[in-house]
């Protein structure tokens, strides 16, 4: 079994890479409906649609191109590479609606910055070409 480390990520919104990433986390989950009727002693749960959502977490980099591409409100071409974006490689691509941006710093650290986003439709993985 192949295992990576997590510098060999890569995020991209649109086509520009987005740059001085430190994380980035996806969830994928099947929203759920209670199918449970009366007389019945245990709860009964199916799926109805599924649904994605996540963040990236980088240092700010006000003339990075691919951090200007990231505006709350706006939807945005997100592609996630967990194992680097040479071919042959797999990676998570989609439409994703940002949802939030957050920007931090403390005395003694480097200005972060951070968006959130959930997914707007499907969520494929592809090959790099």
């Amino acid at each position: 079994m192949a295992t990576h480390k997590g510098k060999e990520g890569a995020v991209k919104v649109g086509a520009n890479v987005v740059g001085e990433v430190t994380s980035f986390e996806i969830s994928i989950k099947a929203n759920e409906v209670d199918t449970s009727t009366l007389g019945s002693d245990w709860t009964g749960t199916d799926s109805t649609q599924n649904s994605w959502s996540g963040s990236v977490d980088m240092f700010y980099d006000p003339d990075d191109t691919g951090q200007g591409g990231v505006v709350v409100g706006t939807k945005v071409t997100l592609e996630l590479y967990y194992e680097g974006d040479s071919t042959g490689l797999d990676y998570d691509t989609g439409s994703a609606l940002v949802t939030g941006v957050t920007k931090s710093q403390s005395y003694d650290g480097m200005v972060k910055t951070s968006f959130t986003f959930t997914g707007d439709g499907v969520l494929t993985t592809s090959t790099v070409a």
